[in-house]
């Protein structure tokens, strides 16, 4: 956990399907709910500051191969 106000960067390493890759990162503060942080994009990293102090928050990647207009692989 950081201090309330603690801006903080992730970064995510896709591997397997076929690259270039895409990510879309979220947030949730209970693991079933998540709000889009981002739209597709080729940025692997995310940097965020909580809107809230809460210590359920959880972020999460998704990536899948550029060409794929699909789902997340």
């Amino acid at each position: 956990p950081q201090p309330f106000g603690t801006t903080v960067t992730f970064t995510a390493t896709a591997s397997g399907g076929q690259a270039p890759y895409l990510y879309r990162w979220f947030t949730s503060t209970d693991g079933s709910t998540w709000t889009p942080l981002t739209a597709w994009g080729s940025a692997n990293t995310v940097t965020w500051t909580p809107p809230a102090a809460n210590a359920n928050y959880q972020v999460r990647a998704a990536a899948k191969g550029s060409w794929n207009t699909g789902v997340a692989e």
